[in-house]
């Protein structure tokens, strides 16, 4: 063992923190720069397709497919160099499929308010059509009236 036991229990369990504390440091930076760090940021770039014209379906869903493929493939390689738990998921686990989540939710929204707009303008077009045939009704109908 690293440490001698001294008398000091304070002591002891302030150099052991320390020393958990400075391995569990040097072990997060791979995995906070290159798993959490990137996957973060495409759900900000999944976030940032709300500001783009909801009109401009192919650059909506690129982007938003694209950052699917992009955290399906990091998943893909966490699932290759992280140990298992004995659990069966660690955290960083958890986290990916977080981030997929929060990215299917906007590809869903997304999908959702445009089919409700397809809907509200199919529903417009349907009802200037049965108004233009009640105009041409009444009018067939003036007509036919001596």
């Amino acid at each position: 063992m690293f440490y001698q036991w001294s008398g000091r229990p304070f002591r002891f369990f302030l150099q052991f923190f320390l020393f958990a504390l400075l391995l569990v440091k040097l072990h997060y930076q791979e995995f906070v720069y290159n798993y959490m760090f990137p996957s973060a940021l495409c759900v900000m770039v999944s976030w940032i397709t709300f500001l783009i014209p909801p009109e401009d379906v192919n650059g909506r869903v690129a982007i938003l497919i694209t950052m699917l493929l992009v955290l399906v493939t990091i998943l893909n390689s966490v699932l290759e160099k992280t140990p298992r738990a004995s659990d069966g998921v660690t955290a960083i686990e958890c986290w990916m499929m977080f981030m997929l989540t929060f990215v299917c939710a906007a590809l869903f929204v997304y999908s959702s308010s445009l089919s409700y707009k397809k809907k509200k303008e199919l529903d417009k077009n349907r009802k200037a059509q049965s108004e233009a045939q009640n105009m041409q009704i009444l009018v067939s109908i003036g007509k036919s009236m001596p």
